[in-house]
């Protein structure tokens, strides 16, 4: 229970510097999302990929999210993820490690 009028005061303060921090965090992860998917999309279309849409960035079980997209002519995926884990890389598949075959394998 809060005693006193200055607790109380710290505490509502607490709450609204969590809420900016939470805010900051997500804007964080938008904009490096944002990079990764054209990060992704270049190298994917050095190797003859058409990619369709990514998907909306969803969270992860990590700290960050992650993003998927599929070549329209061969099927090969890729995927981002803007906070990856230490044994991990933020831009991964067959999209940006294999050239387009042009059919679905």
């Amino acid at each position: 229970m809060i005693g006193t009028i200055e607790e109380a005061a710290a505490v509502e303060q607490l709450g609204r510097m969590m809420l900016g921090a939470m805010e900051r965090g997500r804007a964080l992860h938008l904009a490096t999302a944002r990079r990764l998917r054209r990060e992704a999309r270049a190298a994917a279309v050095w190797r003859g990929h058409t990619l369709g849409r990514f998907s909306p960035l969803l969270p992860s079980t990590g700290r960050g999210g992650y993003s998927e997209a599929t070549c329209t002519a061969c099927g090969a995926w890729l995927r981002i993820e803007t906070a990856p884990a230490p044994n991990s890389i933020d831009v991964s598949g067959e999209a940006v490690a294999v050239s387009c075959t042009g059919r679905a394998s």
